[in-house]
């Protein structure tokens, strides 16, 4: 009889364990197959469109996360489950004047912008992240990419509590 107990018991912790790896693999599982659409509303100088400011932030948070995977959502699709909305707005361009001898020198403008970034998976609502970057105005911008990759970073850091 004691036996049998003790075989229950030790069936009973082993099934428990199972599931306690279970619920684990599940949730890595949960966080390291995530895809992420990046949406973008406002503009960035050196960006033409919002899509290809999308598809230049979807690279640089892929950098800084490789565990999920990040695209540029399509203008016209449907909000994803799982995405990161960013809203700019362009708060003061600078452009550096000067001249020699009558001509006007080489100029490059400087643009501070707000930007605000919002994590949602599963529709659900997680988090914002707020930044004003200084921006060159160009398409291979490294304060604008720092400041994805350091995004991508804190919101996965985030969803994973911190781990």
């Amino acid at each position: 009889m004691i036996a049998r107990v003790a075989s229950a018991v030790r069936a009973v912790i082993v099934v428990a364990g199972l599931l306690t790896v279970h619920e684990a693999w599940a949730q890595q599982r949960a966080t390291t197959d995530r895809t992420v659409a990046v949406v973008v509303s406002g503009n960035v100088p050196g960006f033409a469109t919002p899509q290809l400011l999308a598809a230049f932030l979807a690279r640089r948070m892929q950098a800084g996360e490789p565990s999920w995977h990040f695209v540029a959502a399509a203008a016209d699709a449907p909000l994803a489950g799982d995405r990161v909305e960013w809203k700019f707005a362009t708060l003061k361009v600078v452009w550096p004047g000067g001249s020699h001898n009558g001509f006007p020198g080489h100029t490059v403008e400087r643009a501070y912008i707000s930007a605000e970034a919002r994590l949602y998976l599963a529709d659900a609502y997680q988090t914002t992240t707020l930044s004003q970057p200084t921006v060159s105005g160009e398409q291979a911008d490294h304060a604008l990419g720092d400041m994805a990759l350091k995004v991508a970073q804190a919101m996965a850091a985030l969803v994973s509590g911190g781990k």
